[in-house]
């Protein structure tokens, strides 16, 4: 597992590059757009000795080009608006890695070769959509084959809208900051929680321990009887819950149904279903709760 030092990390290994698309002045300004300051300066960290990438299929000639620095580099992939590159300084070549690509990490070969990441920025490593019957517990931690998920093909009118980086299968190597989980209703998100991701797993960030924020003004402070992504009997996955008495008294802030029940509001053929509580405190599921169609999970390093 990556550890992090209870002391400054920057003291360790990190490396942090101030980039300004300033330097591109040579460059006639009408063919430049003016860049907000976000986008001017750029941190980028070192991943230190070990860590590398790897594509999975043949990269594209924009993905690897010549360089004659590690600040050029840098430029090309904050240009590019990608969140990852690694610099070869014996050959001068620079390799940049988009967000949509699936990424692993593997033992460093090449010792001229350094390993980047952008630093405080989310990068998103799974979502799925509603209704089209998925397995989303499994699916996430990578348990059975892809088949079984369920996540190839729509259902009726409801498509899985599948996403999974495998930078989830090798969690415990990257040095994870922050994770954020998020459900949206029309492309606009409902809830927002963000967690702890310090010397964390793929499964017990989730966790009551972990929780930085959320939408809800209570949830910090009262006692859970359930906060955790296995949840209630292979049913109630990614599941907080206040009181829970099966139907009638059951009182929470979020869960996914992975599978129809006998409770009334829980009782439908289209899954899953991504439940949470609609107001600023927690619901009675009974009363009230929203219902979102789009979960997404997204980390954030040092």
């Amino acid at each position: 597992m990556f550890q992090f030092p209870p002391t400054n990390p920057d003291k360790a290994t990190g490396l942090l590059l101030l980039l300004s698309l300033f330097a591109l002045a040579t460059i006639p300004t009408a063919t430049v757009a003016i860049p907000s300051q976000q986008e001017t300066i750029a941190n980028y960290r070192y991943f230190g000795p070990g860590y590398s990438f790897a594509y999975p299929g043949t990269p594209s000639q924009s993905e690897i080009f010549p360089s004659r620095s590690q600040v050029e580099c840098a430029m090309n992939t904050l240009k590019n608006r990608t969140g990852f590159f690694s610099y070869d300084r014996v050959n001068q070549l620079c390799k940049t890695y988009p967000e949509n690509i699936v990424l692993t990490a593997s033992n460093l070969t090449n010792s001229g070769e350094r390993s980047f990441y952008i630093r405080d920025h989310w990068i998103k490593v799974y979502s799925i959509s509603m209704g089209a019957g998925s397995d989303v517990y499994n699916s996430f931690l990578n348990i059975g084959d892809r088949a079984s998920w369920k996540v190839d093909d729509c259902l009726g009118l409801y498509c899985p809208n599948f996403f999974r980086n495998s930078i989830l299968d090798v969690w415990e190597q990257f040095p994870i900051h922050e994770v954020k989980l998020v459900l949206y209703e029309n492309q606009q998100s409902v809830v927002t929680m963000v967690f702890n991701g310090r010397n964390t797993n793929i499964q017990n960030w989730f966790s009551a321990q972990n929780l930085r924020s959320s939408p809800w003004t209570d949830l910090s402070t009262s006692n859970t009887n359930y906060f955790s992504m296995d949840g209630y009997e292979n049913r109630r996955r990614f599941y907080v819950s206040r009181s829970h008495t099966f139907c009638v008294g059951d009182v929470g802030w979020l869960m996914i149904s992975e599978q129809s029940s006998l409770c009334v509001w829980e009782a439908s053929l289209v899954l899953p279903r991504f439940l949470y509580s609609s107001k600023s405190t927690k619901t009675d599921w009974v009363l009230s709760y929203g219902s979102a169609d789009t979960l997404a999970i997204f980390i954030r390093f040092i």
